[in-house]
């Protein structure tokens, strides 16, 4: 007696089934780490991202953290804004150049930061556990997928 397979188990051997499965899992605990990253530190985890690039490069402007997260700079502009309101980040505008904004992080930026752990960077650290092979096989997958958005 050969019966076939019920719909649940047909879906289940589909490789697109299982791709969308896993990026339920990943996403939820992405998403469960950055809710944590904003109970922690009393900001979002885009702002809190926005910051930590801030703290990594010293001086720099608006548009380069907005090129090195992918982020619009506007969106970066309105999150240094509120970063500047909590006293997290300053604004400069150097002598030679009046033209553009310098960005600084403050010691209370840096303490909010510490807040924040490894969390804050959760996409780069998972990442850095893969293989060089296997980053590059998620990767070539994620750029087919993102054909399609």
């Amino acid at each position: 007696m050969n019966q076939s397979p019920t719909p649940f188990r047909q879906q289940e051997s589909d490789p697109r089934w299982q791709t969308a499965c896993l990026l339920r899992r990943v996403f939820a605990n992405a998403s469960r780490r950055f809710r944590s990253v904003e109970r922690r530190v009393g900001a979002g985890a885009a702002a809190v991202r926005v910051l930590a690039e801030i703290d990594a490069y010293p001086n720099c402007r608006v548009g380069d953290v907005a090129a090195s997260l992918s982020l619009n700079p506007s969106t970066v502009s309105n999150l240094v804004r509120d970063l500047q309101q909590k006293g997290w980040v300053t604004k400069a505008r150097p002598a030679d150049d009046q033209r553009t904004v310098r960005l600084r992080a403050t010691a209370k930026g840096r303490s909010a930061l510490a807040k924040a752990g490894e969390d804050v960077r959760y996409f780069a650290v998972l990442t850095r556990k893969l293989r060089r092979e296997d980053a590059m096989r998620v990767l070539e997958g994620l750029r087919i997928l993102a054909q399609h958005l």
